[in-house]
């Protein structure tokens, strides 16, 4: 008797998680596509020259003229 109960239960466990895994992936799709997370790069020692630097409205001093720049955006404006 026991196999007969265990037997009728297992359909029901496969529909459910078919049905849990058919939902984390609509979540993840409308997470990474609609709500699409930011992300941050940084590039370092990015060499700079100042070209006409009277019209230059930063007036301070760059350093070896290497800077570091901070890009976010999403995954797909990124790449």
């Amino acid at each position: 008797m026991k196999t007969k109960e265990w037997s009728g239960r297992r359909p029901q466990h496969i529909v459910a998680k078919i049905v849990c895994l058919l939902l984390a992936v609509v979540l993840w799709l409308y997470v990474m596509y609609v709500a699409a997370p930011e992300y941050d790069l940084v590039y370092n020692n990015i060499p700079v020259t100042v070209i006409s630097a009277s019209d230059f409205p930063y007036k301070g001093k760059i350093d070896n003229e290497l800077i570091s720049v901070r890009v976010r955006g999403t995954k797909a404006k990124l790449a």
